[in-house]
């Protein structure tokens, strides 16, 4: 497991970033989620809509996009603030957390997921949600890192009808270290 202080490097992401978020975010979706979404949604992702997309995310949220980077390599990303898909009790959500297969279980998840807690906690957040894919691996993620299942829940995204999971923290103190 590596940690932030080794080859590992988290900042906050800038403009630049757009495109290499927007290539992983679209590779991970399909990678990931094959079986949990219709093909055709997957099939027409488009890393260029998907780049406007996270160059204009990069803009309205500022340091509350986070990237790791491993030399040039984008290896993961976080984005997080005040929440945007409401449950009761839960003011502050994980709206985003990536990691690039390559990666995964070398602590880039946990470091990203610490470094948004950090910077959430010192602008005043005690608490946190985050919605996933009902069935995606990242569910046994937040379920290890302490996230309280909360409900399962139908959603729709764009004209397919989904299912996501809620989990959330009552205190995120407990996911900073």
């Amino acid at each position: 497991m590596i940690s932030e202080q080794d080859v590992m490097k988290l900042r906050p992401a800038t403009p630049d970033d757009a495109a290499a978020i927007a290539a992983l975010h679209v590779a991970l979706w399909r990678g990931t989620y094959r079986d949990l979404m219709p093909d055709a949604l997957l099939d027409g992702l488009s890393i260029e809509q998907r780049t406007r997309f996270w160059r204009d995310e990069i803009e309205r949220l500022g340091d509350q996009i986070v990237v790791a980077t491993d030399g040039a390599a984008l290896r993961g990303f976080v984005s997080f603030g005040r929440t945007i898909n409401p449950w009761p009790g839960y003011d502050h959500e994980i709206y985003t957390l990536y990691v690039d297969t390559q990666a995964q279980g070398r602590g880039v998840g946990r470091a990203l997921l610490r470094t948004a807690c950090g910077q959430l906690q010192r602008d005043g957040a005690h608490n946190l949600v985050i919605w996933a894919l009902a069935g995606a691996p990242a569910n046994q993620f937040y379920a290890r890192h302490g996230g309280k299942l909360l409900v399962t829940r139908p959603f729709r995204y764009g004209d397919h009808d989904l299912e996501e999971t809620g989990y959330g923290w009552d205190t995120i103190r407990m996911l900073i270290g």
